[in-house]
């Protein structure tokens, strides 16, 4: 219950399996940094709850918060409350799936302490972000349902995937995931939120 202190902590390159399993808290749930020989980490059929961190100014905390992951495998999950779904970033991953996992009320305005939301979006919150990941076997983000109420919950591109790419022939693949209602009541200059986004840099010549 302490916002500094993830739930389940990976500081591995060892084989990890977490499933069947009821994860709650008030930091980050899953936190995962692969060692020198990178994550090999599979979640599935688990049931994760974001609590408000009852700290002013904090966000609730991510389902799954990983770096430097080899293998990644999320499935059949169901996620609330979070600020971020599954996070990867700073990764060359042989194997990379999100797939058939549900995601309600994603939220990633800041608490008020007193068990209210202020206007306060310390990190723009998805359901996936990619940051900085290399896929050379392709990935696939798939079969996934995101669900938000509209004027209640806050979150920005559901599926984000940002300086990330597969290579020839193996792509990062994204196909039948159902979105609705993402959108934040918090912007000044609108809203700015998609339902999947993909950004890239281009190589000068």
């Amino acid at each position: 219950m302490d916002p500094d202190t993830p739930a389940v902590t990976i500081r591995t390159g060892d084989p990890i399996k977490i499933h069947d399993s009821t994860i709650t808290g008030k930091g980050t749930l899953i936190s995962l940094i692969g060692t020198s020989a990178s994550a090999d980490v599979t979640i599935e059929n688990v049931t994760a709850t974001a609590l408000d961190p009852d700290v002013a100014g904090r966000q609730r905390g991510s389902f799954v918060d990983s770096l430097n992951v080899k293998s990644l495998v999320v499935r059949n999950c169901t996620i609330n409350g979070a600020s971020f779904g599954v996070l990867v970033a700073g990764s060359t991953a042989t194997l990379l799936k999100i797939t058939n996992n549900l995601a309600t009320n994603l939220e990633d305005r800041a608490s008020d302490g007193n068990g209210g939301l202020q206007a306060a979006r310390p990190s723009l919150g998805h359901f996936v972000l990619l940051n900085g990941v290399s896929a050379p076997a392709g990935a696939e983000i798939a079969w996934n349902k995101v669900m938000q109420t509209v004027g209640k919950n806050s979150v920005e591109d559901v599926i984000n995937i940002y300086k990330s790419q597969g290579s020839a022939g193996h792509s990062i693949w994204v196909h039948d995931n159902y979105i609705e209602g993402n959108s934040s009541t918090t912007t000044t200059s609108g809203y700015t939120g998609t339902g999947i986004l993909t950004t890239a840099t281009r190589a000068r010549r």
